[in-house]
C-alpha cells in the first residue's frame, strides 16, 4: 500500500542497511505476533535518534536484546516481502 511504501522508503532515507531493517521486523513480530508497521517505525526511528544505522551498532548499543529463542534471522518468504515492498516505486 501507499503507507507501507512510506514507511520503508522512510527508512531507507534515514540510512538502515538491509539487515537491520530485518531485525526490526522480526522484533516486532516477536513482540506483536505479527507486522505491525507503527511498531517497527517506532523501534526503527528510535535506533535512527540513536544514530544506529547498521547492525554492527545496534547490536552494541541497544539495550533490548532479541527475545530469547529467537533466531535472528527472518524467513525466506519475510524477506521477500520486504524487498519488493522496499522495491516498489
Amino acid at each position: 500500500t501507499a503507507g507501507e511504501e512510506r514507511y520503508a522508503q522512510s527508512w531507507l532515507d534515514m540510512g538502515f542497511a538491509d539487515e537491520v531493517i530485518a531485525m526490526a521486523y522480526e522484533r516486532t513480530c516477536l513482540n506483536t505476533g505479527g507486522l505491525s508497521w507503527a511498531y517497527m517505525n517506532k523501534i526503527l526511528t528510535r535506533w535512527h535518534e540513536m544514530g544506529l544505522h547498521t547492525l554492527q551498532a545496534v547490536q552494541g548499543a541497544d539495550k533490548k536484546p532479541v527475545p530469547k529463542g529467537a533466531s535472528g534471522q527472518l524467513g525466506a518468504a519475510e524477506l521477500e516481502s520486504i524487498r519488493r515492498i522496499m522495491q516498489e516505486d
